[in-house]
């Protein structure tokens, strides 16, 4: 009797090479992957009991009836199960691994639980001929009926969880399904071809390239987990809720010895270090990289956490070496120890970076509790308020008054920004400002800034009080824009405002970051109208270099040094000296902070022009503003 089954052996050769390839390589254990394994797992005895029923049936004489009617139908089971597992996979993809409640459960497994029952019920027929053997009856069709019901609910699924997946997972999902369907319409026709083993062998190599081969999970550049597989694993951690404690860590200078020494270098240091990380802790604990100087490590217990975090801090003691060249890193870390206070996977990398990137403290190594997310998400909202009053035009602007002390009246105005939520809770600039010049929002803050100072000069109201400039705050990401000057001029022409109506402050921080792009931009802005006022002075470490170099018309004297003089009396000599400097030099001065009587007389006495401070008034709203103007007269 003579009978061709290549097809199964090409099915059985395609997921033997599967297989080898799973054991080759480095994995790590994500919840779909599990299921992808059970998936693999029963087709691939399916495809096997698809051989062994074939040859039971051409050796029944041999092997007895029984022993034969018992592989076929273990056969017709690993097809249903098949099918059951594709229906798994599918749904757990699309709930991205959320736990099923029971009733989802045992809906799930009820047409395998059927099918088992008409198999220990019902006969299995069995026809042979020279050529041609296949198995029929009740138990094949119930089989049929199961399969096109566990298909059918995959394809649903993948319908409707389209969004949430992967869209590879559906393409190979699709792919597995008419495969199999076809393979099964061209069987029920032509009973000589049997062709369903190999639809499901071709489906899992397929599944296997585009969404499970354990490449997809690797960094390549250091050969550490990478991102995308850190999500994957700690939503898989977060779902079952096993306890686990995570590291964060960010090497700081890298990049800067590509920059002087070559790419080379750089690469070899970041293996040296992601060889180092995954050394650490050995094959228990997983480490991934999430940005290019940055990596996480997962432990299973806290005591071998902060055992690793020990070892990191020792490490990165002493140097790094690549040829003969030494390098010292610097880092920080932040370590969870509580996982119940992440609600996600995204939430988890969001807060650990936060913790390394907003690190209030100048510890290399934090703790993340339940106080510091409380900050963490504090800072989240504010950013999003932030966000949203740029885009719904919700900046709104206060205006502190300058007081000219040689004219006896107020002569301009300094705008400070404020920021209003939904709820109407006004946002202070200290609460937003150093958030914006991290995450960029400085920037279309800024622009806000000036379309809102120009549409308050528009209006007239400021000229009919008096008011002759209007100060305007640059922060240091600003002044390192080239297209800051241009950008700012157009505005002003849009609004129809004069640049000489808008005084420029900028901080010796500034000067310092972007000396020659700020310069041009000053330039520019100066020829067109416009002035510039140095910030803050006093409150570093003021260079007269620095100083020098700046075409500026005002300097500010910092409220800090203002009250210092009234503090100790080197603080005052320091002062009258500064004060007498800089008029040498040929700076006008505005004295900040003032808030008394004294004060004022004294800042007088020293030859200040200008006077800003709560002695005159608190910065206001433009209709407090112009009561508080239309009502001000001052003699003395």
């Amino acid at each position: 009797m003579a009978y061709n089954i290549q097809f199964q052996v090409a099915a059985l050769v395609l997921v033997i090479i599967t297989a080898v390839l799973l054991l080759e390589k480095r994995a790590i254990r994500l919840y779909l992957q599990r299921d992808y394994l059970f998936l693999f797992v029963a087709s691939s005895f399916s495809i096997c009991f698809d051989i062994l029923s074939v040859v039971a049936i051409m050796n029944e004489e041999l092997i007895g009836q029984t022993l034969t009617h018992v592989i076929c139908k273990l056969y017709l089971f690993t097809i249903a199960l098949v099918a059951c597992a594709l229906s798994q996979y599918t749904y757990k993809g699309g709930k991205k691994g959320k736990q099923m409640v029971f009733w989802t459960k045992a809906a799930r497994f009820l047409p395998l639980v059927i099918q088992v029952a008409v198999l220990i019920l019902f006969p299995v027929s069995v026809y042979r001929s020279e050529n041609l053997v296949y198995t029929y009856g009740v138990c094949v069709i119930t089989t049929y009926v199961v399969c096109f019901i566990y298909l059918t609910t995959s394809f649903f699924f993948s319908l409707l969880y389209f969004k949430n997946m992967n869209r590879h997972s559906c393409y190979a999902i699709w792919f597995l399904i008419v495969a199999v369907l076809m393979a099964a319409l061209i069987q029920m026709l032509n009973n000589e071809v049997l062709l369903v083993s190999l639809a499901m062998g071709i489906g899992m190599v397929y599944m296997y390239i585009k969404l499970e081969n354990p490449e997809t999970y690797i960094d390549n550049e250091t050969h550490a987990f990478n991102n995308y597989a850190c999500t994957e694993y700690a939503e898989r951690m977060l779902r079952e809720g096993k306890p686990f404690y995570v590291a964060y860590m960010k090497v700081e200078g890298i990049r800067y010895i590509k920059e002087d020494f070559g790419g080379y270098q750089e690469k070899e240091l970041l293996w040296q270090l992601a060889a180092f990380l995954t050394g650490v802790g050995g094959s228990k604990m997983p480490v991934f990289r999430n940005g290019f100087f940055s990596f996480s490590m997962f432990c299973s217990n806290e005591e071998k956490l902060k055992e690793t975090v020990e070892q990191i801090k020792k490490r990165f003691s002493t140097n790094w070496k690549v040829g003969k060249m030494q390098f010292k890193l610097k880092y920080r870390i932040a370590y969870l120890t509580d996982y119940k206070l992440i609600s996600s996977a995204k939430d988890l990398i969001e807060t650990l970076q936060y913790f390394v990137e907003y690190n209030e403290t100048e510890k290399a190594v934090v703790e993340v509790d339940e106080e510091g997310i409380a900050r963490k998400n504090k800072l989240m909202e504010t950013e999003r308020v932030l966000q949203w009053a740029v885009d719904n035009n919700a900046v709104q602007m206060y205006y502190q008054p300058i007081f000219s002390i040689q004219e006896q009246r107020i002569t301009a105005l300094e705008a400070l920004v404020r920021i209003v939520d939904e709820k109407g809770q006004i946002f202070m600039p200290g609460d937003f400002i150093p958030l914006a010049e991290k995450n960029g929002m400085i920037l279309p803050l800024g622009n806000s800034i000036l379309k809102k100072v120009c549409e308050y000069w528009k209006s007239g109201e400021p000229q009919k009080l008096g008011v002759e400039y209007i100060e305007v705050n640059l922060s240091v990401v600003q002044c390192m824009q080239d297209t800051l000057a241009h950008g700012f001029l157009k505005i002003m022409q849009d609004m129809e405002v004069p640049p000489e109506r808008i005084n420029l402050e900028i901080t010796e921080t500034a000067a310092i970051h972007s000396e020659y792009t700020l310069l041009q931009n000053m330039r520019t802005l100066l020829r067109a109208g416009s002035s510039f006022a140095l910030d803050d002075y006093g409150s570093g470490y003021s260079g007269l270099s620095n100083l020098l170099k700046l075409p500026l018309k005002h300097i500010k004297l910092d409220r800090e040094l203002v009250w210092a003089y009234f503090a100790n009396e080197k603080s005052a000599v320091a002062l009258r000296h500064e004060i007498a400097m800089l008029h040498e030099l040929g700076f006008s001065i505005i004295a900040e902070g003032v808030e008394d009587e004294h004060q004022y007389q004294t800042m007088k006495e020293l030859g200040v022009e200008f006077i800003q401070g709560y002695y005159f008034s608190k910065p206001l709203p433009t209709k407090a503003l112009a009561e508080f103007l239309e009502n001000f007269s001052y003699e003395n």
